[in-house]
């Protein structure tokens, strides 16, 4: 049990660090705009942080028995993971689609890239590891997700049989 909870620590710092600098970043910049569909979808990217975050509360109660976990830490890994846990599938499935349809894509991306004048060549390759780098990071929040649900489930079963 150490080793997933040491997996899922990491993870979750990860997924806190990687997704939550660039949603706030975002999400400062698209209160100036009058568009509030960025808005909306800023606040469901926001579910990946804040998953992170409630797991990272459970790491703490996990380490030291003491501290009891907070009434809204559980609603945060549980119901929060399930938006997180859609997220991380559509981004690893969009992946896959983009790196088995790679030359299909090929031409949207240079079209998309043309407007930055210093982007190197889009090729088949560079279009397959960008990819690969999507596969991963939507693998990183499922296994995260998934991870502290069940250190969740495991936290309570300890707690359960702790109590006379």
């Amino acid at each position: 049990m150490k080793v997933i909870r040491t997996i899922a620590w990491i993870l979750a710092w990860f997924n806190l660090v990687f997704w939550g600098i660039p949603i706030v970043s975002s999400l400062l910049q698209s209160l100036a705009s009058p568009n509030p569909l960025i808005l909306v979808i800023l606040v469901f990217f926001a579910a990946i942080p804040l998953n992170s975050f409630a797991a990272l509360k459970l790491h703490k109660s996990l380490r030291n028995p003491k501290l009891p976990l907070g009434h809204q830490t559980p609603i945060g890994i549980r119901f929060v993971g399930v938006f997180a846990l859609v997220i991380g599938a559509i981004i690893a499935c969009c992946g896959i689609m983009i790196s088995q349809h790679a030359q299909e894509f090929l031409p949207s991306f240079k079209e998309q890239m043309a407007q930055y004048k210093q982007a190197g060549p889009i090729t088949v390759t560079s279009v397959r590891e960008a990819s690969i780098f999507m596969i991963v990071l939507g693998v990183a929040e499922v296994a995260n997700v998934i991870l502290n649900t069940r250190l969740l489930r495991w936290y309570y079963l300890v707690r359960r049989s702790d109590v006379p």
